[in-house]
C-alpha cells in the first residue's frame, strides 16, 4: 500500500536513514555487498513497512537473508 499523507512519508524517509546508518553497522559480511536503500513505504496505520533495496557486488539473496537474520536487532534500533 502506498504512502497516502505526508506524515506517512516523512515518517517514511527518516525509516530509510535510519535504516541506511544501522545496516552498514549491523551487517558487516563482505559476501552481501553494498545495500542501498531504495525506497521505504508505509500502510496508511504505520503498522507495516515495505523496505526497497538493491544490491551491488553480491547476490541479493545473500544480502535479503542477511537483513533477515540481523531484522529484529535494527527493529530494536528503531523502535527506542
Amino acid at each position: 500500500m502506498p504512502v497516502k499523507n505526508h506524515r506517512n512519508q516523512r515518517v517514511a524517509d527518516q525509516i530509510q536513514r535510519d535504516l541506511a546508518e544501522l545496516i552498514p553497522r549491523e551487517i558487516r559480511d563482505p559476501k552481501v555487498g553494498l545495500i542501498t536503500l531504495q525506497a521505504v513505504e508505509l500502510t496508511t496505520d504505520m503498522a507495516h513497512a515495505k523496505i526497497f533495496f538493491t544490491v551491488l557486488g553480491a547476490e541479493p539473496e545473500n544480502a535479503l537473508a542477511a537483513l533477515r537474520e540481523k531484522a529484529s536487532r535494527i527493529f530494536t534500533f528503531i523502535a527506542v
